[in-house]
């Protein structure tokens, strides 16, 4: 919260991170098998041992999988990355700064 304590972070967003946001959360609801892969990779990053990870080499994985082993197309905004691993961290409270993230305020995912 900032000074004006009944106004949060998100209401000063500008209109295109806002639009950024809306845009995610339109992709997440169409896409369940990106954030399933997403969270598969993820797992296996934690199931290794590490303690913390980048979101973008599990994003990096992903494109692999997708474009080289797969033979499709890859084609989600990198920009996101932010907002899947906050959703991973929020979805599973267990594992809260496995990712590390920038304040932005309150961003949160919305389901």
């Amino acid at each position: 919260m900032n000074a004006d304590s009944s106004r949060t972070y998100a209401a000063q967003w500008s209109t295109s991170q806002r639009r950024m946001l809306d845009e995610f959360n339109d992709f997440d609801k169409e896409h369940p098998e990106f954030w399933d892969q997403f969270k598969f990779f993820t797992f296996a990053a934690i199931d290794s041992g590490r303690e913390r990870f980048s979101a973008r080499a599990v994003f990096q994985r992903m494109r692999w999988e997708t474009e080289i082993d797969g033979g499709g197309t890859f084609k989600v905004n990198n920009n996101w990355c932010a907002f899947y691993s906050r959703k991973f961290m929020q979805m599973y409270p267990e594992y809260e700064g496995f990712f590390s993230t920038r304040n932005r305020g309150d961003l949160r995912y919305e389901p």
